[in-house]
């Protein structure tokens, strides 16, 4: 019984330290969007033309903390 808990132990111990680790994780994303502008009032609607589109990049990284 004595070594099994020694065993236990001892695995244990391990999976505890193995989640010390440093990771570092980062994605880079590229979304494309379209869309329309809501109305407005007609003093600056001669300003809106078209529908708005374009891209958004974006780079992120997890800092687990």
């Amino acid at each position: 019984m004595n070594r099994f808990l020694t065993c236990l132990f001892l695995l244990c111990s391990l999976y505890a330290f193995s989640q010390e680790g440093k990771t570092s994780a980062s994605t880079f994303d590229v979304n494309y969007f379209h869309g329309n502008i809501a109305l407005h009032n007609d003093d600056i609607l001669h300003l809106i033309t078209g529908h708005p589109e374009g891209v958004i990049l974006s780079w992120n990284k997890k800092t687990f903390g």
